[in-house]
């Protein structure tokens, strides 16, 4: 599973306006939460402060959502691609509470298997170097004879 700093250096260093491939549903659901958070603490010290100096942070709010909006919605078309469906879905969202519905809906599926976007990010196995057993080094499992045979000669 992808942890929260995980998702959000994915989302911003590694995939910034890339919209190929797929994203997990801890990748797009963290990075989410990291926009909610990063946009309204500003907001509500903000409207704390009010005229006493909240008005910068609305404009450190409305600076974060321009310069987040490229990543959130290539991680958006990615979320869709792991269900998928095309980047085009997005525009659901133009159709007032149905379209919000569907995308929600769409973003909640998921494919474990390969689709026509790529690999399922959620199935990739990742081989630890340590664990490959070098050239010459390969074991073969014991028969079922030479496991009995062990079984027969512990001395009691």
């Amino acid at each position: 599973m992808v942890s929260f700093t995980e998702a959000i250096k994915t989302c911003i260093t590694k995939k910034f306006a890339t919209i190929s491939g797929r994203a997990t549903r801890a990748e797009f659901w963290w990075f989410q939460l990291f926009n909610l958070l990063v946009i309204f603490v500003p907001i509500i010290i903000g409207a704390q402060l009010g005229k006493n100096g909240g008005d910068i942070f609305a404009v450190i709010a409305i600076c974060f959502m321009i310069i987040m909006y490229i990543p959130g919605f290539c991680v958006n078309v990615r979320r869709l691609h792991d269900g998928g469906h095309s980047g085009w879905y997005t525009l659901w969202c133009c159709i007032p509470y149905v379209g919000g519905l569907i995308l929600l809906i769409a973003w909640l599926q998921g494919s474990d298997r390969d689709n026509e976007y790529g690999p399922s990010p959620s199935s990739q196995n990742f081989v630890n170097s340590n664990t490959i057993p070098k050239e010459g080094n390969i074991q073969e499992s014991p028969t079922k004879e030479e496991k009995i045979e062990v079984i027969t000669d512990v001395d009691l």
